[in-house]
């Protein structure tokens, strides 16, 4: 199907060798966020760029861009933490 021709994502290549425009450095650093794909599928969650997630770990990120490698999804974010001291 032509799904699956199409990329959506930028890639790491596996040898980092550039042979598709989606391996290259622009896509993967320098090009505007909002022209990239702005969520994931994960089945039954939609994880969303410049919206809050929560790791497996419980820590809380903000996912910046999808990335693949290696076959699979992931994601360049911020991370933070929620410091509960009150001054």
């Amino acid at each position: 199907t032509t799904r699956k021709l199409l990329h959506v994502y930028p890639e790491i290549p596996k040898d980092g060798i550039i042979r598709e425009f989606w391996h290259a450095e622009k896509w993967r650093r320098t090009m505007d966020l909002d022209i990239l794909s702005p969520m994931y599928d994960a089945g039954t969650k939609h994880y969303y760029v410049n919206e809050v997630a929560r790791l497996r770990d419980g820590c809380f990120v903000v996912p910046v861009r999808w990335i693949e490698f290696e076959g699979r999804l992931h994601a360049d974010y911020f991370r933070f933490l929620i410091d509960e001291q009150v001054w």
